[in-house]
């Protein structure tokens, strides 16, 4: 019985293992501003990759639980960078598939609640503020 068990736990690791590895969609040219492509950014590409969520989690907790901001380093910067421009030249909001978020989120099956009460495009009053 405990080798039935332990193969049984080996699938299930083999198998949510496989589905959290599964690769976001590659950004295009337009989806990074200068400042991204210059490598202003938190951290690398594959470190944002597999880690942003856990940095936006740190940082609201440090927020909202604690009261401590820090410069920088919150989702309002992160989409005043990366906003993508629409037809109009205006930043497109997540509903759009040219959204910087949006697009990574749906190729990796994942949703983004983020904007379910921040912004989705840049506040124009603080270019680089909190949303």
């Amino acid at each position: 019985m405990a080798v039935w068990w332990r193969a049984l736990l080996m699938v299930v690791v083999l198998v949510l293992g496989a589905a959290g590895a599964a690769p976001a969609a590659e950004p295009t040219a337009d989806m990074l501003s200068a400042a991204a492509a210059k490598g202003e950014c938190l951290a690398s590409r594959d470190v944002m990759r597999r880690t942003h969520m856990d940095m936006l989690r740190h940082q609201r907790d440090q927020v909202v639980r604690l009261g401590l901001r820090r410069s920088g380093a919150g989702l309002g910067e992160c989409v005043a960078c990366h906003a993508v421009a629409g037809d109009d030249g205006r930043a497109v909001a997540v509903s759009d598939d040219r959204h910087f978020c949006a697009g990574c989120h749906r190729s990796a099956a994942v949703s983004v609640d983020c904007f379910g009460c921040h912004r989705s495009t840049p506040d124009d009053r603080t270019a680089g503020g909190r949303p």
